[in-house]
């Protein structure tokens, strides 16, 4: 018996060895394409310049890209991906705000919209782990690097007086300059549903910048000013190679 137990054991060893080595790796490649909604968060230097900041909101636009993804072992991943998102901020003035000119003179801000768009292109670098065969449910998270391809004109509807209760130094209402670089963090989750070869996907993603928009120091305008998105996805991943690993 115990001679049984130990050629069992044994056997049962070696499935699983087998098993795990001949995990069958698959690399895959795609597009995807939904809808982005972006804000900028502005933090000011100077607490008593927070008035002249409206109610911040999200911008919507468009997002496509390309990617790829290889699975590397059971559950596990990473994904590669190229992106362009239309991005920016929204703000907006309440009915009854007032902010004061240079001379101290109370200036009606009521109903007054201040937007300007932000284009990126986008390359996360996630790691892709996943649960169940033909139906996944899935999480990406990992770093981005974001490059800065367009920096729209500002869109008001801001009188000449109310303009002018502006720093003439705030880069963003007057063209300052801006950083062309992001970096941050994105974390994400779906649904992965296989029919046939093709993989189709469905995934609402949050990126949080590290970088700012802005220059940050002490001297500037604002001490903060970074990205943050909120998107929803649809894409389609093909195979193109599979294998066995050694």
């Amino acid at each position: 018996m115990r001679r049984i137990v130990v050629v069992l054991f044994s056997f049962l060893s070696l499935s699983l060895y087998a098993q795990q080595e001949r995990f069958l790796h698959e690399i895959a490649v795609g597009a995807n394409g939904g809808i982005n909604f972006s804000q900028v968060s502005f933090l000011h230097n100077l607490p008593a310049m927070f008035v002249q900041l409206g109610d911040i909101g999200m911008r919507g636009g468009p997002k496509v890209g390309i990617s790829a993804r290889y699975i590397s072992m059971k559950h596990f991943g990473v994904q590669l991906e190229i992106n362009y998102i239309q991005g920016g901020w929204k703000e907006r003035f309440r009915d009854g705000d007032y902010v004061r000119d240079p001379d101290g003179k109370p200036i009606d801000f009521s109903g007054v919209k201040i937007s300007r768009r932000l284009d990126y292109i986008e390359i996360p670098f996630l790691s892709h782990i996943y649960f169940g065969k033909k139906t996944r449910f899935f999480v990406n998270v990992g770093p981005k690097l974001g490059i800065l391809a367009y920096y729209g004109d500002l869109k008001d509807n801001l009188t000449s007086e109310q303009i002018g209760v502006f720093n003439p130094n705030d880069p963003r209402i007057y063209d300052r300059g801006h950083n062309s670089f992001d970096y941050g963090l994105s974390i994400g989750g779906g649904l992965d549903l296989q029919i046939g070869r093709l993989h189709t996907i469905v995934e609402g993603r949050y990126t949080f910048g590290f970088g700012d928009v802005y220059s940050n120091s002490k001297s500037d305008i604002y001490q903060r000013s970074n990205n943050q998105d909120v998107a929803v996805t649809v894409g389609f991943l093909l195979p193109v190679k599979t294998f066995y690993g050694d």
